[in-house]
């Protein structure tokens, strides 16, 4: 089943890297240690939106994805970074109900030996007419992706809300988790 090859492995080796904005997060402040303080991103592709940073061990850069479908990669979490384009740069499977558009936002990507998965939400903003589709590539390069459609979805009346995917894992169980605060906050196991 389509959906279960894609949405089970919905954990791999997701290197760690939290962006804020337009920062990374680096070192520690002194008047709060328990925080570290933003450092300025340099480079184009960084102005993000509920960015997700991974580590293609095999390239040596770091890419970032962000609202709107853009991808960026530096060689360095501090840049510079070179947007490199979409990563569903002729448009998507997954049209919402009323939505009408493929405007992508929230990815989640991670690596899944070898492939990389990045969980993605397109919505008609302040509606449940969501879905969650999930597109694979091998390299992450530009052009590499294949957009295999939703993997959930939602509409008015549901008790869920199908945006803001995520993949965690907890009790050596693959978690993939989904909501907004409007709405409940969802996980499925996987």
């Amino acid at each position: 089943m389509l959906f279960s090859s894609l949405l089970l492995p919905v954990f791999g080796a997701l290197v760690a890297g939290i962006v804020s904005g337009s920062s990374v997060l680096g070192t520690r402040a002194t008047s709060n240690s328990s925080y570290p303080l933003p450092m300025k991103l340099t480079g184009s592709g960084t102005y993000t939106h509920d960015p997700s940073i991974i580590y293609n061990e095999k390239s040596g850069y770091y890419y970032v994805f962000s609202t709107h479908g853009g991808v960026a990669r530096s060689k360095a979490l501090k840049g510079p970074w070179t947007a490199i384009g979409s990563y569903l740069p002729t448009g998507c499977s997954v049209i919402t109900e009323n939505a009408g558009h493929c405007d992508t936002w929230a990815p989640d990507v991670v690596n899944i030996n070898g492939t990389y998965f990045v969980y993605y939400s397109i919505s008609q903003f302040g509606t449940q007419n969501s879905v969650i589709g999930v597109a694979t590539s091998k390299t992450m390069e530009y052009g590499s992706w294949t957009d295999h459609g939703a993997v959930f979805s939602s509409k008015p009346g549901d008790r869920y809300n199908s945006i803001d995917a995520n993949v965690i894992k907890a009790d050596g169980k693959l978690l993939f988790t989904f909501g907004t605060t409007s709405y409940y906050f969802h996980k499925r196991r996987c």
